[in-house]
């Protein structure tokens, strides 16, 4: 049953089929470069209002890009992130650094999106191992990009850098059980390892499967696989284990039943159905029972769908029209539960966020289960386009949001443009603050002024300025102030995230900007702020 899981035996009877087979020609890496290239483009379309190219949001700017502005490259590159090491997201941050200041907003969002569309494609070639049929490897591929649990105002994950490992821990799940019998690749299963491990402790979540493998293939590959991801989350464990408190996301809620409940109560609903037709079930522990009866019809909804494929499943092997891989399809249910119920107990609270890997994996689950019979011809393929079109319903009706944050996010080159000319005016800054969100989750960038204007780094006394900018809506309200369209002297200083930033002068950490919540402690030189 485990040699199923691992050794493919289905391809090495049907070569033809079989991903290690296909030709590597220029005509085929043409198709595969245009595929990343489609794919990226459609995660881009997901971010509304100012878009991908004009904002920065949240860790993104406050850790990612400020960091690689600010610091030196190896100091960026092994600084944690809420107790864990992020290296992907911080090498974007780093390239991103190349360009011009007011590019770099673009650059974040574009190479996220290329990363995206890589991730699809290798899940389409990796889950070629199991799955003979173009269409169904569509089907487990096209997903990650029109997920309907993400893009909304609880969870915007798409077109940045910090929120990639979502994506690559369900693609690592494919590259787990692909044999990868090529140099080639063996190698983009080996950084995509890797390079997971090193930007989430939730790969800790797939280390079993990885000794499974090597358990069952004993080869050098799979030890690779198993070595990087074994000790990329020990390190990331024991990093979380000794961060400051305040740097945490959550205390732990270690509660199995609990997260048992909320997988089965609202993972697996929202997943089938999308965030617009079971958001009534995204509430707080104290409301979730009642949420549950008011949102019984589509609880019930979501589940008769999944036991319908099962059932399907069942029927059609019995009659020769399908051929259900249950070992692999138990395999995806069990990582998508137990990925959520970990996400959730070492954060303690439920967090949109989380739920876009196992909802990946609970739908790929639906797909091995309705693979059709070799020979069958377009009969078997009918419950896959079901599927299909569950799936486009789902997910044009939760492809774009009006009412994200990077929706309503201030200009990022307008903000640039209205921090270079602070820098010019007063050449005694060090730096400014540059917002990459609206009023409500500003996402500071800290730029420095010889970024913007040229000349030698600077550093003077401090000081703490509002430029009169801010989201579209806010801007257009906005009155002069009697210095030449700042805030008066007397706002100078104040916390709140409507007024002026003002962060403690000396070393980095340890004071907080205006506008972060616990656990995003930092300290800067104090800066002008932008809007």
């Amino acid at each position: 049953m485990l040699t199923r899981l691992f050794a493919m035996p289905e391809n090495r009877l049907d070569p033809e089929n079989g991903p290690e087979k296909r030709s590597t020609s220029r005509r085929a890496l043409a198709a595969g470069a245009g595929a990343v290239a489609v794919c990226a483009a459609v995660s881009l379309l997901r971010t509304s209002g100012t878009g991908p190219f004009q904002s920065v949001f949240e860790e993104d700017a406050r850790d990612v890009l400020t960091d690689a502005l600010d610091t030196s490259t190896a100091k960026a590159l092994i600084e944690p992130i809420a107790g864990y090491y992020v290296l992907a997201p911080r090498l974007l941050g780093e390239f991103a650094t190349l360009f011009p200041v007011s590019w770099m907003a673009a650059v974040l969002s574009v190479s996220s999106a290329v990363i995206c569309g890589l991730l699809a494609v290798l899940v389409y070639v990796a889950s070629g191992a199991h799955l003979p049929h173009r269409s169904a490897r569509l089907l487990v591929s096209a997903p990650m990009l029109l997920a309907p649990v993400a893009e909304n105002h609880a969870a915007e994950l798409y077109n940045r850098p910090v929120c990639l490992h979502f994506f690559a821990l369900y693609a690592l799940f494919w590259v787990l059980v692909w044999p990868a019998a090529t140099r080639p690749s063996r190698a983009a299963a080996l950084v995509t390892a890797g390079l997971t491990a090193a930007s989430t402790i939730l790969a800790v979540g797939l280390v079993p499967l990885a000794l499974l493998r090597l358990a069952v293939r004993r080869d050098r590959h799979s030890l690779a696989m198993a070595a990087l991801l074994t000790a990329g989350a020990a390190v990331q464990v024991t990093s979380a284990l000794t961060a400051d408190s305040r740097g945490r996301p959550g205390e732990a809620r270690v509660d199995p039943l609990w997260a048992l409940s909320r997988f089965v109560g609202w993972a697996v609903p929202e997943s089938i159905l999308g965030f617009r037709g079971t958001s009534g079930l995204y509430v707080p522990d104290a409301q979730f029972a009642s949420a549950l009866s008011r949102n019984a019809l589509a609880v019930a909804a979501a589940w008769a769908v999944v036991l319908l494929v099962i059932a399907v499943a069942a029927l059609g092997a019995r009659r020769g029209l399908l051929r259900p891989r249950w070992v692999l399809a138990g395999a995806l249910a069990a990582h998508s539960a137990g990925l959520l119920m970990l996400e959730i107990m070492a954060n303690g609270w439920v967090s949109q966020r989380y739920l876009l890997a196992p909802s990946l994996l609970l739908f790929a689950a639906l797909v091995v289960l309705l693979l059709p019979e070799p020979g069958t011809a377009n009969r078997g393929l009918i419950p896959l386009g079901g599927l299909a079109l569950l799936l486009l319903v789902t997910g044009a009706a939760n492809f774009r949001q009006t009412d994200t944050h990077r929706h309503d996010a201030p200009r990022w080159t307008e903000q640039v443009r209205e921090a270079a000319v602070r820098c010019g005016q007063d050449r005694g800054l060090a730096a400014v603050a540059v917002r990459g969100g609206p009023s409500r989750y500003p996402s500071w960038v800290i730029v420095p002024c010889h970024e913007l204007v040229g000349g030698a780094v600077r550093c003077a006394e401090p000081t703490c300025v509002r430029l009169p900018s801010g989201t579209r809506s806010e801007k257009a309200r906005s009155e002069k102030a009697p210095d030449g369209g700042l805030p008066p002297t007397g706002m100078r200083g104040n916390h709140d995230p409507s007024a002026p930033v003002s962060v403690p002068n000396g070393e980095r950490r340890g004071g907080r900007l205006s506008g972060e919540g616990p656990g995003h402690e930092r300290a800067v030189p104090r800066v002008a702020g932008s809007g």
